[in-house]
């Protein structure tokens, strides 16, 4: 995708080489594409898995992620 490739230009990265998300997260942030007040959190893993879709789900529609390690909710605000 385009982006891939913006992030890997700044970065002064050849033009396959691995990129983290934070990369990406830092990039969006700096091009004013992804304002910090509407970042909640991430999640990862397998997308077709019930279990990580609900993740994301729940975190778009709450506004938050709930913490693996304890289950509670934590309110998540970058910067």
């Amino acid at each position: 995708p385009p982006i891939l490739n913006a992030v890997r230009s700044k970065l002064g990265l050849s033009k396959h080489a691995l990129i983290i998300p934070s990369d990406v997260h830092d990039y969006l942030v700096d091009e004013h594409i992804l304002p910090q007040d509407k970042f909640v959190g991430a999640c990862g893993g397998d997308i077709l898995a019930q279990g990580h879709l609900n993740e994301l789900v729940e975190m778009m529609v709450n506004g938050h992620e709930v913490s693996k390690k304890s289950k509670s909710v934590r309110k998540l605000k970058v910067g």
